[in-house]
Order: C-alpha cells, then sequence, then structure tokens
C-alpha cells in the first residue's frame, strides 16, 4: 500500500510542480510585458536600436495564410501595407496566449484583426520579430 501512496504522492507533487512553472511562465510572460513595451513607431523610427533585443510590441494581428503581420493600425492592416508592420515568426504550440480558456485557443483563429501585445525578439535587418513567445489579446491592458 506504501508502496501506491508514493506513487500517488509523487505524481500530485509531479504535477503541482508543472502547474506551479506553468503559473511562473505566465507570470514572467507578464512582467516582460510591462517592463519590455516598445511602441511601433520607435521600432520603424530607429530599428537599430533594438536590434536582438527582446521586446513587447502592440499593434493588430493580421494573421492569415502568408501574411504574419503586426500592422501599426487597423487601416494598415487592411491594406496589407507591410512597411508600418512588423513580420511575426512563431511556433504556435510553444505561445502563451492571453486570456487563456479551457480549451487552447489558436492564435491563427482567434487573434486575428485584433489589437494585440506580441512579445518576441526584433531583427532589424529584416523588420521582424521573431522567438515570439507570448500573444494579449487588447494590447495586455488586462492581467489574464
Amino acid at each position: 500500500m506504501s508502496k501506491y501512496a508514493a506513487i500517488l504522492f509523487s505524481s500530485i507533487l509531479a504535477v503541482t510542480i508543472s502547474g506551479a512553472n506553468a503559473a511562473e511562465d505566465r507570470t514572467e510572460a507578464y512582467k516582460s510585458l510591462l517592463t519590455k513595451r516598445v511602441s511601433m513607431v520607435a521600432l520603424l523610427a530607429n530599428p537599430s536600436n533594438y536590434d536582438n533585443k527582446q521586446v513587447c510590441v502592440d499593434g493588430i494581428l493580421h494573421n492569415v495564410y502568408e501574411d504574419d503581420t503586426l500592422y501599426l493600425n487597423r487601416e494598415m492592416a487592411d491594406a496589407l501595407i507591410k512597411t508600418n508592420g512588423f513580420g511575426l515568426h512563431y511556433n504556435e504550440k510553444e505561445l502563451l496566449l492571453f486570456p487563456q480558456s479551457g480549451q487552447r485557443k489558436v492564435a491563427r483563429d482567434y487573434f486575428h484583426n485584433k489589437l494585440c501585445a506580441v512579445l518576441g525578439t526584433f531583427k532589424a535587418s529584416n523588420g521582424t520579430l521573431e522567438n515570439i513567445t507570448a500573444l494579449w489579446e487588447d494590447g495586455g491592458a488586462k492581467k489574464h
């Protein structure tokens, strides 16, 4: 009996630790949102100042087939004016998505054409945000 109790305890401990790690990841991502926030205008005006740095940028996420771009505003997104936006590179399975529901949201379906905050590494050479780790609806205005 004690063998099964030890296995049960180990399983509960592992689940608790993984849940704590997920909560810690979400907290760290939110802190990054607050401390690494950069306006898209600043990135467009002085891209070399942010090259290879992790930044959090607000914009309209246009997320459709062959167009993963964060635009300055909805008009630029509707007209597909990419000079006022940044291409996005991410692994959708590894993204932290805010808000999160019981069912995993798919970034392509849920966040398309919405105001979002995006956390990733800025590459000035090609004007992209890469290694994106988190997306917030409403520009992260609310802590989720």
